[in-house]
């Protein structure tokens, strides 16, 4: 599955996504990750391609999730087989969202007032870094 065709991006694929996921500092049922799987399902093709940019550090890369097979790792495509969600207790509260490309790694504040601040937090992460590959 490409992520480079909106039409593509299906349940299966976000199915896989969750299961490739490792939470640090965190469990899967605490708030931050919810909140994360909450705001990503209801991302347009567009907010979800910026945060697989966001995460992986690359402006233009094809992604595949799921079908997947030892026989494809010498595919030349960018593949997530492995997203992290790290909550890092050193933040202040409601502190900017950064991401650790190398690892696929969304690094968060340990809370935030509520799920819509988290929403905001993290929709201006990724317009920064819309912003921030459109001018190098």
């Amino acid at each position: 599955m490409v992520l480079s065709e909106p039409s593509k991006f299906k349940t299966h694929d976000m199915e896989y996504f969750k299961e490739i996921t490792e939470y640090v500092n965190c469990a899967a049922a605490d708030n931050m990750p919810e909140w994360f799987w909450s705001t990503f399902e209801k991302f347009n093709y567009e907010d979800k391609k910026a945060y697989l940019n966001f995460v992986s550090g690359r402006s233009r890369t094809r992604y595949v999730l799921g079908e997947l097979s030892a026989d494809n790792d010498d595919v030349k495509h960018k593949y997530f087989k492995s997203h992290k969600i790290t909550v890092d207790a050193s933040k202040a509260e409601g502190a900017e969202i950064n991401s650790k490309p190398e690892e696929f790694e969304l690094i968060l504040a340990p809370s935030y007032e509520s799920q819509e601040a988290f929403k905001d937090a993290l929709m201006a992460a990724l317009t920064k870094a819309r912003i921030s590959s459109r001018t190098i």
